[in-house]
């Protein structure tokens, strides 16, 4: 009974996290698009390029990063590629690898975009349906019989 029960926890605690990320991403989507035109999977996108250690990221890494299927990132990369946020251009040493980096432009426009998602992002974290979300992840508390909490000196339930 009590794996069935923490695997029902489980499945209440993982549809909690859908539930408020469905919500903080529409959120987002929206303020993005609104205030700088970009989606939030292209505000992603821009935020790992800034963030990489390099100035550069091959695309099957960055589909990685995002979740993306590779076609789905080229799609994204051209995109930004056409409203000079992003360039492409091969591997050097494999002609298969395409690499794409940040223009000054997409920096600019990730600079602005990332101010905006960051206030945004951490009034939703404060917000109580994700206080109501974080008290359904803290882990469930068992209840110990009488007897065993007198043998650990608890104070029984």
């Amino acid at each position: 009974m009590t794996d069935a029960l923490d695997a029902r926890h489980a499945l209440d605690r993982w549809n909690a996290v859908l539930q408020l990320y469905g919500q903080v991403a529409s959120r987002l989507h929206t303020l993005l698009d609104a205030a700088h035109g970009l989606g939030l999977t292209e505000f992603l996108a821009l935020r790992a390029l800034a963030t990489h250690a390099q100035p550069h990221m091959r695309i099957q890494q960055l589909a990685s990063h995002l979740g993306l299927s590779h076609s789905a990132t080229s799609r994204l990369v051209a995109r930004l590629e056409q409203t000079g946020s992003l360039r492409r251009y091969e591997c050097a040493t494999d002609r298969r690898g395409m690499y794409t980096e940040l223009t000054a432009a997409g920096r600019e426009k990730f600079v602005a975009a990332d101010a905006s998602y960051g206030h945004a992002v951490t009034e939703m974290m404060s917000s109580s349906a994700a206080r109501e979300l974080f008290a359904k992840l803290a882990p469930r508390k068992r209840a110990v019989s009488k007897p065993a909490a007198r043998r650990r000196g608890l104070p029984p339930r």
